[in-house]
């Protein structure tokens, strides 16, 4: 398959920003590093900077971005879907900094300001499917009870600023490092983690997991302390705890098993496009 230069650029980069994504992710999830989606933002912001500085077209970004999300699907282990949502998202946020302002240190700055957001907006997004309003209330109800006025909202404002400047910082940065830094990082993908084998058995368990990570807990701590100073019935109370948990493991489920390596095949199975060619090139180079 004979590929144009700017498409063997496109391959390149798509292939530095799977195997980052599945290498650096590796090294945080097993060293227990808090914050991981948020590190691994700042990598994809670093990549697709890299990338608009040696990419002639405004649109790399994003297509760099569909096709790592894509390649995500054939992941044997953890959510897939939610890392392919936040890495097709970035890209999309990415290029419009992109198109605003070309392909400039001011393009990057914008872009990275919009995709830095995203790793915030999306598990608000999936705690307030869990949790419903719920959530919102909770959050208020323990501010209100145990915080100074209004503390939470400003810390989550504090965190995000840190997190916008880091990634404006990493945008205008990144561009200076040498391809060989994003390569190491993309070598950190152990054997063990091309070898592990997709187990429904595994997921189920992965996803019963989820319930004991930190942010759910405070979440259904925030959430029970709401509704035992809102209702005193201890069976009402229990019924309406059971929701939330049965809805965040059913979530958690769906986002392992729906079958989303079937997009990946159906796209390979198309006529051939520009598109297509990166996409099966990218994979070939990954595999």
């Amino acid at each position: 398959m004979k590929l144009r230069e700017s498409e063997k650029t496109t391959v390149s980069y798509a292939t530095l920003l799977s195997l980052t994504e599945v290498g650096l992710g590796s090294v945080l999830h097993a060293m227990h590093i808090p914050f991981t989606g948020q590190l691994l933002s700042l990598n994809q912001i670093a990549v697709l900077s890299h990338a608009t500085k040696m990419h002639p077209e405004k649109s790399a970004p994003l297509t760099i971005s569909v096709v790592a999300a894509l390649l995500k699907s054939l992941s044997p282990i953890g959510k897939r879907l939610t890392p392919m949502l936040a890495l097709t998202m970035q890209g999309l946020l990415f290029t419009f900094g992109i198109f605003v302002a070309g392909r400039t240190v001011f393009g990057r700055i914008i872009g990275a300001f919009f995709t830095s957001l995203w790793s915030f907006i999306q598990p608000a997004l999936l705690y307030s499917l869990i949790f419903g309003e719920n959530f919102w209330k909770a959050a208020h109800s323990v501010n209100a009870k145990f915080l100074p006025e209004g503390m939470l909202m400003n810390v989550l404002i504090a965190i995000i600023i840190i997190k916008v400047v880091l990634g404006i910082v990493v945008a205008i940065m990144a561009p200076r490092l040498s391809l060989q830094f994003f390569e190491k990082l993309s070598s950190q993908v152990s054997p063990e983690e091309k070898k592990r084998e997709f187990s429904i058995k595994k997921q189920l368990w992965f996803s019963l997991k989820d319930l004991f990570k930190p942010l759910f807990l405070l979440s259904l701590a925030m959430v029970t302390f709401l509704f035992v100073t809102t209702y005193t019935d201890a069976d009402s109370l229990g019924l309406m705890l059971l929701r939330p948990i049965a809805v965040g493991y059913l979530v958690s489920v769906a986002l392992r098993l729906i079958p989303v390596e079937k997009l990946l095949s159906w796209l390979e199975a198309r006529t051939e496009s520009r598109f297509q060619r990166v996409l099966k090139a990218t994979l070939e180079t990954v595999r």
